[in-house]
């Protein structure tokens, strides 16, 4: 069952949420503050947060920058409702975290319909997240493989794909990409440094790789990467 958490220090308030959201089979918990709220937190799991911004003892936004500086709550949807509405309130919110800045007094009918939107987008991430690790449980048993490629979009789209294998996949992707790029750019294009380097000056270089990858017949690079379980720590790069 999908479960949500609402923050409130007025009791006709979350009377009003719980109505609202209770005709779906939602289960929605009550906290009368961000203290409350925290410790309701640290025993049970929820899939959305819907905060008030003005409380008693811990504050909406203090409880939603303690949220999304704790890696298990960071990625959870927070919706803050409130009268503080000024542009730099809402600003403040949005910057915090909060997903959506639902200004009080708001028709219920509008959270049912925020409510549900969000949380079909979580379960859609949720899903590709789970495909998604599922994936790279299976590429990590992957020792060897070899692949090829001759322009700049497969160049980038093998990279994304390597990456996604490595613990650090940012500096991985960066690596990568620069090393299979450079591959297509200088090796199977047969481009200078100083050539690139013109190019660009003139912005030309984009549509220069454009015509070359459909002017002539360019011998495709391939190459043998050994890999380690969610690392590379091990790489030989053979042109055939």
């Amino acid at each position: 069952m999908t479960r949500i958490l609402s923050v409130d220090d007025e009791p006709i308030n979350l009377a009003i949420i719980a109505e609202c959201l209770s005709d779906e089979g939602y289960q929605v918990d009550e906290a009368e503050d961000g203290e409350v709220a925290w410790a309701m937190m640290a025993e049970n799991h929820y899939d959305l947060i819907i905060l008030d911004r003005m409380m008693p003892r811990m504050d909406g936004m203090s409880l939603l920058r303690q949220l999304k500086a704790d890696p298990a709550w960071k990625m959870v949807p927070v919706i803050m409702q409130t009268a503080a509405a000024t542009q730099d309130e809402v600003r403040q919110g949005l910057e915090a975290g909060a997903h959506y800045y639902l200004t009080k007094p708001y028709d219920p009918e509008a959270l049912h319909l925020l409510v549900n939107t969000i949380l079909k987008d979580k379960s859609e991430r949720d899903e590709m997240s789970h495909v998604s690790n599922a994936l790279r449980h299976t590429l990590s048993l992957l020792r060897q493989a070899e692949f090829s490629f001759s322009n700049l979009a497969e160049a980038h789209e093998l990279a994304a794909a390597l990456s996604s294998m490595c613990r650090d996949q940012q500096s991985a992707s960066v690596g990568l990409i620069e090393l299979l790029v450079n591959a297509v750019e200088h090796g199977n294009l047969g481009i200078s440094y100083d050539e690139k380097a013109e190019l660009r000056k003139n912005f030309k270089w984009e549509d220069e790789i454009a015509f070359l990858n459909t002017a002539k017949s360019y011998i495709d690079i391939s190459y043998v990467i050994i890999v380690t379980y969610a690392s590379f720590s091990k790489k030989k790069f053979q042109k055939e």
